[in-house]
């Protein structure tokens, strides 16, 4: 089940897009950009803070996936690849945004013909909802680190109690 819940989702996303694109044909585009900056704002932070996760806690690691050293990375490079996801996705999102304004503009000033008005306001509504839950996936995904991080010091923490209940009885000079 876990090798098809990317399949899954990705049909998912696509269904819930095809079906706003319908239903977007009567949202004029000016109603859609300002989510579309929402989204930028949002991906690039998204982008900027798993970024700094990644560096300042797997560092080692980090440097040895450039490096494309795998074995020196151990265990890390799993964790590693996984806080890169919701950057992965981040960067997807900001490329298409990104591309969406500069497609916009060259697009209202070469079609005359407005019946493709809807089919345009259509296909903009509907990637708006395809890159929101892209991202909305990014932000799930950035709470990984936390109950990660938080899991590890609880283990440190037990660890140091039972050493310390261990030596507990020994006297010290």
């Amino acid at each position: 089940m876990s090798n098809k819940r990317p399949l899954i989702l990705c049909t998912i996303v696509c269904l819930l897009s095809v079906a706003a694109a319908c239903w977007g044909r009567v949202i004029p585009f000016a109603e859609q950009w300002p989510f579309y900056e929402a989204l930028r704002t949002t991906a690039a932070i998204v982008f900027g803070v798993m970024g700094a996760w990644v560096t300042i806690i797997y560092p080692k690691a980090l440097e040895s996936i450039l490096k494309r050293d795998y074995t020196a990375a151990g265990v890390e490079e799993g964790r590693v690849r996984a806080l890169l996801l919701p950057v992965k996705l981040s960067t997807g999102v900001l490329v298409a945004v990104l591309l969406v304004g500069p497609v916009s503009v060259l697009l209202k000033h070469m079609v005359t013909d407005t019946a493709w008005l809807p089919i345009a306001r259509g296909g903009s509504f509907g990637l708006l909802v395809g890159l929101t839950l892209a991202e909305m996936a990014a932000v799930v995904l950035t709470l990984w680190p936390i109950d990660s991080t938080s899991s590890e010091l609880k283990q440190a923490k037990d660890h140091r109690a039972e050493v310390d209940d261990r030596f507990k009885f020994v006297q010290k000079r």
